[in-house]
């Protein structure tokens, strides 16, 4: 699994995080809170581990367009990337690689209940 990879690509406090705020949902101060760090210190974190994350799966070959094509066939995904470009226009095609995957997680965990 890609998003299996990715983590394990990572620090784990850094994974620990994207696993709380992205997969499990958590706010930044309920992530905060489970990594005793500071809510700013979380917010932070994101901007590092998404950038991070968007590196190394830019170094795999999963650019944003790859990642469209990908998933072109899944349109609920599709339309929730051009949800995400048009209110996160500063960030959303650097980070929209691991929040697909986030959509593609919870969608995942539907059918696995």
């Amino acid at each position: 699994c890609l998003t299996e990879k990715l983590l394990s690509s990572l620090p784990e406090s850094s994974a620990r995080f994207l696993v709380l705020k992205y997969i499990d949902g958590y706010t930044f101060e309920k992530t905060a809170e489970c990594l005793e760090i500071s809510t700013r210190t979380a917010m932070r974190w994101n901007i590092s581990v998404l950038n991070r994350c968007a590196e190394i799966l830019n170094a795999w070959g999963y650019t944003h367009k790859k990642m469209l094509e990908f998933v072109n066939n899944e349109k609920w995904i599709v339309d929730f990337y051009n949800k995400l470009l048009h209110e996160e226009n500063q960030h959303s095609k650097k980070f929209a690689v691991i929040l697909i995957l986030n959509e593609v997680q919870k969608e995942y965990r539907k059918y696995m209940v």
